[in-house]
């Protein structure tokens, strides 16, 4: 099949994709100066209808920090409870630039509590 004497291939998508990455690439080099110096802390206070684990119907709670698949902290363990409280508050800071893995963000934090899990 010929084409029409008056086609002429374009090169606009292609062109139009390369400007938009290097827009998002610009993008995302300008949030990671940003967050640079950034910290974020997370205060854990109490849990709320934790499973029984042992025994007598209790459990000995904590609550660990995970943040892109790395272990930031842990509470204290509430011995025989369901209803665990941390006063003062557990604190945990970390830098926003952990939440930054090559050129990926992270979308979650995941907070585990003893096997239950919150996101």
């Amino acid at each position: 099949m010929q084409r029409p004497a008056a086609f002429v291939p374009s090169n606009a998508p292609l062109q139009l994709l390369l400007t938009q990455h290097l827009l998002v690439s610009q993008q995302k080099s300008r949030m990671m100066k940003a967050c640079k110096d950034a910290t974020i802390t997370i205060y854990v206070k109490e849990g709320k209808d934790i499973s029984p684990m042992d025994h007598d119907g209790l459990a000995d709670p904590f609550c660990e920090v995970h943040i892109n698949g790395k272990k930031k902290g842990k509470t204290s363990v509430c011995k025989n409870t369901l209803t665990p409280k941390w006063s003062p508050p557990a604190e945990f800071s970390f830098d926003v630039a952990d939440l930054i893995s090559g050129d990926q963000v992270a979308e979650s934090i995941e907070i585990k509590v003893n096997k239950s899990r919150m996101v």
